[in-house]
């Protein structure tokens, strides 16, 4: 390889050909601290499609909906609590920037997303515990890689 970058840290990048220095040049932030390119991101690729998997071998959607084993209520509490979480999310990752919120300890907002987050997981692994039984952890712990690999895409 002609040219390879050694040192990103500081914002500045030592082209080297053949061993010697050759040039700085000033990199945008973007490309640094960037997302990275989709051929780098194989693990997040294996998640993704070891989530659809999981979804098609286990009949997710249509355990959810239609299987008489599954306890409704805490269904209900676990979509009401993963709602609430979903929302706080929203708030913290679309709003603030837009607020200039610097001083996240006055808010409550990251306290109810992340309990509203675990109280609907467990919830969710209550309801559907007479389906899967010890398949339910394994399957919430994919499900869960799957969608944070999915919004680390975006």
């Amino acid at each position: 390889m002609a040219s390879q970058v050694i040192c990103a840290c500081t914002y500045r990048v030592r082209l080297v050909i053949k061993g010697k220095m050759a040039a700085r040049s000033t990199v945008k932030r973007s490309f640094i601290r960037g997302k990275r390119y989709l051929k780098d991101q194989w693990d997040t690729l294996l998640w993704i499609l070891a989530s659809f998997g999981v979804l098609y071998l286990f009949e997710v959607a249509s355990n959810i909906l239609f299987n008489p084993l599954v306890k409704r209520g805490w269904q209900a509490v676990s979509f009401i609590s993963l709602v609430i979480g979903a929302v706080c999310v929203y708030k913290i990752a679309k709003r603030s920037p837009r607020l200039k919120l610097t001083d996240w300890d006055s808010t409550w907002t990251p306290t109810i997303g992340f309990i509203g987050g675990v109280m609907g997981t467990i919830s969710f692994i209550v309801s559907m515990w007479p389906v899967w039984q010890y398949w339910t952890l394994f399957i919430v712990a994919v499900l869960f890689m799957g969608f944070i690999s999915i919004v680390s895409l975006i």
